[in-house]
């Protein structure tokens, strides 16, 4: 790999991150909720995912399992696209947004169910899951009517 394209590759990491923050700030500014767990343990398991396959300079050897500067940085690359793309749509995709024609007034009806299914929180009762879920959808279906 070229000096080029690992420098680019490490830039990119801190570009991609430093805009996931920028999203991070305007969405809680829109009021949106953005949790913070699943984004650090989508992060934490794709980047292990990405160290199993290592390649590149060794930073890091505990027995048999290597820790490699470019797989490190690669599986932090593709955590940061995946967060970037959900804080992206979490930000867009709002039952708010009037799209016009056939096509619109479908879509807007699909974003206001899944505003109304995610507004909030379903109480998770394994015993129950089902019968909850169908209330959910229950109490939608009889709002959007």
């Amino acid at each position: 790999m070229s000096s080029f394209s690992q420098y680019w590759s490490s830039t990119a990491v801190y570009i991609f991150w430093a805009v996931n923050l920028i999203l991070i700030i305007i969405n809680l500014i829109a009021g949106k909720k953005v949790r913070f767990l699943p984004i650090i343990l989508t992060t934490l398991f794709i980047t292990f995912f990405s160290l199993l396959t290592p390649h590149g300079q060794i930073l890091f050897e505990y027995a048999s399992f290597r820790i490699t500067k470019d797989a490190l940085f690669e599986g932090l690359k593709k955590s940061a696209v995946l967060t970037f793309t959900v804080l992206l749509s979490k930000l867009i995709v709002s039952s708010k947004l009037k799209l016009p024609g056939k096509p619109g007034e479908f879509l807007n009806k699909v974003f206001e169910i899944y505003d109304a299914l995610i507004s909030k929180p379903l109480k998770f009762n394994p015993k129950k899951l089902i019968s909850q879920v169908d209330e959910r959808l229950m109490e939608i279906w009889e709002n959007i009517q």
